[in-house]
């Protein structure tokens, strides 16, 4: 409860604790800051300490009504704002919202996840905080006077999206915000923010979370015993919502055994069996085609990991160090580099729509000649 479910980012918790402690809350806050690093979850913390009616020095009771209300997403003066597209359901904005309350860390957003009742993949919808959003979740709710808090607090996800006539609505909230209102910006780069909106607002940076961070997330979640937590933090890179999203993924585990398959009947250039596992794959969609891509990366930059510093090696896959090992052992002449080139190359081909089963059959030839190393690097294209 608290600002104990914000995971790391101590340097954050504490600034935005003094300042209620000391009595300079800002108006408007900009969270910047790579996805998944804890934005939200502090924004919402922020809030129920704001919200606290029996402590005012940043850290909060626990029983007050403001003290329960916020972390279960029902508090009437927090308002968490989402943008969508044209056509979004009002029903469906508060099913997202109110995910929240399992954990501040859960992906409610329409672009990565279109579709509550579906796992995942991307939306090729226009999705951005569009005028009449503004004005109807966010002008009128904050102009009120408070309904059982203390404070109004509104808290923006992807404020990047604003169109500029949103933008500009918006602003003369920031330049008029009344007393004891709150606006809380989150975006990942301060470069996707309108200048003029953040000038206005005070700046909080966060950084990517530490790989025993997340791993001690997921463990207190009990979402992954130890050993797989620490493997899953590893390949979360820094971000704790891509580690719950990996765990809660069913397609993983199954994931990494199709891609040691894959790559282990690429080497073995066997015609048939190397084309069963090519259709099997090229069959599985796109989103799916493009994880088990990841996947295979992630296992090949591991391998470049593991030839160079050994058993010392900083690799994602903690608990292939034996497979790590056979490989390197087998493959003493691989081209490394050019099969993780080979790999990004067909992930780019694949996001554009280009022929799967083709793409996929061209990766196949290639990883098989470069285990062996004899593929010159210029044979994959380059990424301009």
């Amino acid at each position: 409860m608290g600002w104990d479910r914000v995971i790391g980012q101590e340097r954050v918790k504490h600034m935005l604790a003094s300042a209620i402690a000391s009595d300079r809350v800002a108006h408007a806050w900009l969270f910047y800051g790579p996805a998944g690093s804890g934005k939200r979850a502090a924004a919402l913390a922020f809030a129920q300490a704001l919200q606290c009616r029996e402590r005012f020095d940043g850290t909060v009771c626990g029983a007050c009504p403001g003290c329960h209300k916020v972390p279960r997403m029902v508090h009437p003066d927090v308002h968490i704002l989402i943008p969508h597209a044209n056509d979004a359901v009002l029903q469906e904005l508060g099913a997202r919202v109110a995910l929240l309350a399992e954990s501040p860390y859960a992906v409610i957003d329409y672009t990565r996840r279109p579709s509550l009742d579906g796992a995942g993949g991307a939306s090729n919808k226009q999705v951005s905080y569009l005028l009449g959003q503004v004005q109807e979740e966010l002008r009128a709710p904050m102009s009120y006077r408070p309904v059982e808090g203390s404070w109004r607090i509104a808290i923006l996800t992807h404020a990047q999206s604003m169109r500029t006539e949103s933008a500009n609505a918006f602003l003369k909230l920031l330049e008029e915000p009344g007393k004891n209102t709150v606006f809380i910006l989150l975006a990942e780069r301060l470069d996707q923010v309108l200048p003029t909106i953040m000038s206005r607002c005070q700046q909080v940076r966060f950084t990517p979370l530490d790989a025993v961070e997340i791993a001690e997330g997921l463990e207190r979640e009990g979402l992954a015993p130890p050993d797989m937590a620490a493997v899953l933090a590893r390949m979360a890179d820094g971000s704790y919502e891509q580690a719950r999203e990996l765990a809660m993924s069913t397609e993983l585990r199954s994931s990494r055994d199709f891609v040691l398959d894959f790559l282990r009947h690429a080497f073995k250039a066997s015609g048939d069996d190397m084309m069963t596992r090519v259709d099997e794959l090229a069959a599985q969609g796109r989103e799916s085609i493009k994880f088990h891509l990841l996947v295979l990366l992630g296992l090949i930059r591991d391998l470049l990991l593991f030839t160079e510093a050994g058993k010392d090696a900083p690799i994602v896959n903690l608990d292939w160090q034996e497979v790590l090992t056979k490989f390197a052992a087998g493959l003493p002449h691989a081209r490394l580099d050019t099969m993780a080139e080979a790999v990004e190359h067909t992930m780019y081909m694949v996001e554009r729509n280009v022929n799967q089963r083709t793409a996929l059959a061209h990766l196949a030839t290639t990883l098989s000649r470069s285990m062996r190393g004899d593929i010159q690097v210029e044979a994959i294209p380059r990424l301009r």
